[in-house]
């Protein structure tokens, strides 16, 4: 149902329903229910401006990552872009090629990754095929094209490889250990030869810390247009935005035709709009989300969500992880359907001993801010037959 915004939703147990508020958006409401609600609405959907004084008295084009202006041209303009996560990694090269001036306002130090998948070949099909290059950016000829549609084997395997150079360098996450401490030394001492004789740089920008700490991001091009000449870095923060530029922590003033903010989104795991569960429990009210498997939050019946918390797989695609999670919640609902089940939902307990662990197992790994967990074959749930 497009254009319609979910406003709450409310658990009916003597029904074993959901009746669900919606929003038209021309403001107008109405009700409707189901027996199963499930969440796939992300924690990527409420891009956020940076908690700056004065950012919106900015007389020059203000534009945010996740909301750019389609006609925008930054060409012989002065720029600012205010983060260094990944949109801004990515974003920064485009600009710096053709901005008059671009500052970087950098907070955080972050590993730039070598390319992903850079390493599987495809000769085999066509001896004229491209050379290994990252995932994504391999251009397939017509003669690799037939191979994979007359040969199945062999496409499934050529996946299979692409997928296992992606996410097979899990063990590198696994703190102190050898190849641990040999993908640091390797990524930092790359990071330093794409700097160049930018000391200065090198100091602020590479990590000590092991890699994955934070997102992993390829960066192509972001380091080597760090240290172009109408490229500044500037660390000193931000005090204040005024209408033609920002004021940085120093006091000083730098001005600009174009500030762009890569501050991301709200990222949150509870619900955007309010859901009451059994006994009048509103989900939002919870410090911390207790939901089992990433799927399922006791005392909230027939509720599941897409990509809930610790459901997000640290390395690779994501995608996959959501495929699984989907699968698993459809499992449910045909135990439901073919048993005459009225509603499900975890119990509180089994669901606090298994976060308990997870949040124990990554103690040893870096890895603290994402936590990995597949849906269990076994789930402990609370059924009510109809």
């Amino acid at each position: 149902m497009l254009g319609t915004e979910v406003v709450a939703a409310d658990w009916h147990d003597l029904e074993g329903k959901w009746h669900v508020q919606l929003k038209r958006k021309d403001g107008t409401t109405f009700e409707d229910t189901c027996n199963v609600l499930i969440n796939g609405s992300g924690v990527l959907t409420k891009w956020k401006w940076p908690a700056i004084d004065g950012l919106h008295d900015f007389k020059g084009v203000l534009a945010h990552s996740a909301y750019w202006p389609q006609d925008l041209d930054w060409t012989d303009k002065r720029v600012a872009v205010i983060g260094t996560g990944s949109s801004s990694i990515q974003m920064v090269p485009k600009l710096a090629a053709t901005a008059t001036s671009l500052t970087v306002f950098m907070r955080n130090q972050t590993y730039i990754a070598p390319q992903f998948g850079a390493n599987v070949t495809n000769k085999e099909a066509d001896p004229a095929a491209m050379d290994p290059a990252a995932a994504g950016k391999h251009h397939f000829t017509e003669k690799e094209k037939q191979r994979f549609r007359d040969d199945p084997e062999y496409h499934l395997e050529y996946r299979k490889k692409v997928e296992g150079s992606v996410v097979g360098g899990w063990d590198m996450f696994n703190r102190g250990t050898d190849l641990n401490v040999q993908v640091r030394e390797f990524m930092q001492n790359q990071m330093r030869e794409r700097l160049g004789d930018r000391d200065d740089l090198k100091e602020k920008i590479i990590p000590t810390w092991s890699p994955g700490c934070r997102r992993l991001t390829p960066g192509e091009g972001y380091l080597e247009a760090l240290i172009k000449e109408n490229v500044t870095c500037n660390f000193d923060g931000i005090d204040n935005v005024n209408a033609t530029g920002l004021v940085t922590g120093k006091g000083e003033q730098v001005e600009v035709d174009i500030l762009v903010c890569a501050t991301g989104f709200n990222v949150q795991y509870l619900p955007h709009f309010r859901i009451v569960g059994l006994g009048g429990q509103v989900m939002q009210d919870q410090t911390t989300p207790n939901i089992y498997a990433s799927i399922a939050a006791p005392g909230f019946p027939n509720y599941f969500v897409i990509n809930g918390p610790r459901g997000n797989w640290g390395q690779g695609c994501a995608l996959p992880s959501h495929e699984t999670q989907m699968e698993y919640i459809l499992q449910c609902c045909r135990k439901m359907q073919e048993d005459q089940i009225k509603s499900m939902h975890p119990k509180e307990k089994i669901t606090t001993q298994l976060n308990a662990y997870e949040d124990a197992w990554h103690e040893k790994v870096c890895r603290h801010a994402q936590i990995i967990s597949l849906p269990s074959p076994i789930i402990s749930m609370v059924l009510t037959r109809r």
